[in-house]
């Protein structure tokens, strides 16, 4: 033991050089950041693009890395829900496109049994015209109108026929 103070004091710098070594160790270790996780590179996506390159650039060295699964999850989910997203529109676009062709094709089919009733209208609207003209007054028979009455098939024209409808001689 020493009576002049000078181990009491050099004692007491040793403890107060050690407390504040120990207390920058503890510092230091309280510095590092733990490790990002999923919800912070969905929200940060440069972070999320910076960390999976750092973590590409050394795949052995961050085979364990929390941060780089998180940021490669991450990746992964943002990715899917783009797909999804994508997927989503190109399917309403397929239905209205699926519509569109349907009406189309009403609008052609309609269009089709519109022009067969009229055709058929027109059919039935000239067979009327010529009936009537035929009924419409005495006609002699070898004019026009009279040859214009329409008759139905397999019915013989008797008037035509030598020695029917002709008086006796």
């Amino acid at each position: 033991m020493h009576t002049d103070g000078r181990f009491e004091r050099g004692h007491g710098r040793c403890r107060a050089g050690l407390l504040a070594m120990a207390l920058c160790i503890a510092i230091a270790g309280c510095e590092q950041q733990a490790p990002r996780s999923f919800a912070d590179f969905i929200e940060d996506q440069a972070a999320m693009e910076g960390t999976i390159a750092r973590c590409n650039a050394d795949r052995g060295g961050t085979v364990d890395d929390l941060e780089c699964a998180n940021a490669r999850r991450a990746a992964a989910a943002l990715a899917l829900a783009v797909e999804r997203s994508r997927r989503e529109e190109l399917e309403r676009e397929s239905e209205r496109r699926i519509a569109e062709l349907s009406a189309e094709l009403a609008r052609r089919e309609q269009a089709e049994r519109d022009a067969l009733a009229a055709a058929e209208r027109a059919k039935r609207e000239a067979y009327e015209a010529l009936w009537n003209a035929g009924l419409a007054g005495d006609h002699e028979p070898g004019t026009a109108a009279a040859d214009a009455v329409p008759t139905e098939p397999g019915a013989r024209d008797l008037a035509a026929e030598p020695g029917v409808g002709a008086a006796p001689e």
